[in-house]
């Protein structure tokens, strides 16, 4: 008989996660991916910020976010925070070119309806778990063609 592993939900079951102080070390894990690329990461001081959450599924949501923004920006500035409940990653510099984001929409749109295979399965995943925590999340490009993802955590927030 084989044994269900079970992630805990419940906001009552899991230990609350300072942010604050657990992001910079998932960032700097990251940090090896920027090697050879004319790209810098620029991480804002953070706001305090807890909220209940496995660390595994954080390092899930965050650690793609923070992946795709470094493979999808070719060369500029990767700016990185996490202020008023709100994480973002916006990427400042070298636009993509066409192709590109085509395949970063593409991954998105998966994302969006629900492709649970394939192309876009990270985003799928980084959507159906703040989704199941209830952390709203965004993407919007500008007229430049520069990329910003949020996830709205307020929600969640654990007041002192």
């Amino acid at each position: 008989r084989s044994k269900r592993c079970e992630v805990p939900w419940s906001n009552t079951a899991v230990t609350p996660l300072a942010l604050d102080s657990w992001l910079p070390e998932l960032i700097d894990d990251y940090r090896q991916l920027l090697h050879g690329k004319p790209l810098v990461l620029d991480v804002q001081p953070t706001d305090k910020c807890t909220v209940r959450v496995v660390p595994a599924v954080a390092a899930m949501i965050f650690g793609n976010l923070l992946r795709n923004a470094i493979e999808h920006t070719s060369a500029g500035r990767i700016q990185v925070m996490l202020r008023g409940g709100v994480f973002s990653i916006e990427s400042h510099g070298e636009t993509l070119d066409a192709a590109a984001i085509a395949r970063l929409y593409r991954a998105m749109a998966m994302a969006e309806t629900g492709r649970a295979s394939g192309a876009g399965i990270g985003l799928y995943l980084v959507r159906r778990l703040s989704d199941r925590l209830g952390w709203p999340l965004s993407y919007e490009q500008n007229e430049a063609g520069e990329l910003r993802v949020q996830v709205d955590l307020r929600a969640s927030l654990l007041r002192d």
